[in-house]
């Protein structure tokens, strides 16, 4: 096979179709974090719900809610060891729809509609055809998975730098596992690596300049990133590292930056908005955005401690939930797994072409660093701000998996120390693939002896 067909997009979607399509099916369904509100936002999105419903417009079949809680009687959420015969889904499937006999909803997901577009057409696909609940979340899943491939090959195409670094992060256990189930996670981490490709590509491809469709396609995966996730924001200060000599003067650099800016605060602001109104926004237990914030702006250093405090204390955790928690994060991999995973992300980057033009050198990749620790920080303070009592000494309720988005970032900003023959060599493409193939498969068995018997 020559090297042409050997790309690290059509590996990636080799891999990603080949390995997420059995995770959709080996995973039961609403085992994943959140699906089930995931699940109850995707059907009234389907249902044409476009903007966040209030809490006495968000209505959603009896059938779905009586599927969520007959698999938490099969496999207990608290109860990780509880596992059924092989065939303990299919009596799901003679359960009807019922569309017309609906119920309130009262724990709605709240995240932008681009989080869950993907779901919603496998769900508006399985009502059309008046399928069981049961076949809504496969289709779901399916159509969330496609759709995140489909984006990611796009970003790997696109991409002039690391492009097996990328492939690799969106084949970690974590991403697959969230890409072949309802969750919000997929979109997010994939527009996410076409913005940051997007970005890589306008200001240090080839060209020599910033074109219209760069700033069009970065302005275009941003907003569409504002209105899956929030907390990503800050990522919209990446065209500030692009080269000054690839604009054409002064005046088009500072219309690229606005223009950016906007398509990335205004709608997510907009949507952000329409979310508090709708009534489902409210804090955590014990938790006041007002009286959080006061707290940290007032105490700067001692919350500069607690988000310190914080990495100490569940820094292991936040690894283990960035390359592979699976099922409700009960689901754990062998040791080897997470060293050989940490490894390669780490080494794939630095195995490329060192810079023949200097465009990324060392002052942009330390920018890059300063925007992933910026963006941390950010995600760090809203759930600290929404999740935890005012004051807490520690930010409760962080996963690794919400660093995916800002992954790209670190990656790129790693110096390139390989020369043009590293990844060109007859065997890394089969080697690649064969080391992704091997630790999907030791996934895919530790869903199975977590969920069967």
């Amino acid at each position: 096979m020559s090297a042409e067909i050997w790309t690290p997009a059509r590996v990636f979607l080799i891999a990603a179709l080949g390995f997420g399509i059995p995770m959709t099916f080996v995973s039961p369904p609403l085992t994943t974090p959140d699906e089930g509100r995931h699940m109850a936002r995707i059907y009234t999105l389907a249902a044409g719900q476009v903007r966040m419903p209030s809490a006495s417009e968000s209505r959603i079949p009896a059938s779905l809610v009586e599927l969520s809680r007959r698999i938490d009687r099969l496999w207990p959420p608290l109860r990780p060891r509880v596992k059924q015969p092989r065939g303990a889904i299919a009596a799901f499937w003679d359960q009807p729809l019922q569309p017309g006999a609906q119920v309130p909803v009262r724990n709605l997901a709240t995240y932008g509609p681009l989080a869950y577009a993907p779901q919603a057409l496998g769900f508006a696909l399985g009502r059309a055809v008046e399928a069981p609940p049961i076949a809504l979340v496969y289709l779901g899943r399916l159509a969330n998975l496609l759709a995140w491939a489909l984006v990611v090959a796009a970003a790997l195409r696109l991409t002039p730098r690391c492009r097996w670094a990328f492939a690799a992060l969106a084949l970690l256990p974590m991403c697959l596992f969230l890409a072949a189930s309802l969750s919000a996670d997929a979109p997010a981490n994939a527009l996410a690596l076409l913005f940051v490709a997007s970005v890589l590509r306008a200001g240090f491809g080839p060209g020599g300049g910033v074109r219209p469709r760069d700033v069009g396609l970065m302005g275009l995966s941003v907003a569409l990133l504002g209105l899956t996730k929030g907390g990503y924001w800050l990522m919209a200060g990446l065209p500030l590292l692009i080269p000054v000599a690839r604009f054409r003067n002064a005046r088009q650099r500072w219309a690229v930056l606005a223009a950016v800016a906007i398509a990335a605060w205004v709608p997510s602001g907009l949507w952000f908005a329409g979310a508090q109104a709708s009534g489902y926004t409210e804090a955590g237990q014990g938790a006041d955005w007002a009286a959080q914030l006061e707290f940290v702006l007032g105490h700067p250093l001692r919350y500069a401690g607690i988000f310190l405090t914080s990495w100490l204390d569940y820094g292991g955790a936040y690894l283990q939930t960035f390359l592979g928690a699976l099922g409700r994060l009960d689901v754990v991999l062998p040791t080897w797994t997470y060293v050989f995973l940490a490894a390669a992300l780490l080494a794939l980057p630095l195995l490329e072409e060192r810079e023949s033009d200097g465009l990324l050198d060392t002052r942009r990749r330390l920018g890059l660093l300063a925007i992933f620790a910026l963006c941390t920080g950010t995600v760090f303070t809203m759930i600290y701000l929404s999740g935890n009592p005012v004051g807490a000494p520690s930010i409760r309720g962080v996963q690794g998996r919400y660093l995916l988005p800002l992954a790209p970032l670190l990656l790129a900003a790693l110096p390139a120390r390989g020369s043009r023959r590293s990844e060109e060599h007859p065997a890394f493409a089969p080697l690649f693939a064969a080391g992704v193939a091997v630790v999907a498969v030791v996934s895919l068995r530790a869903l199975w002896l977590r969920y069967y018997l």
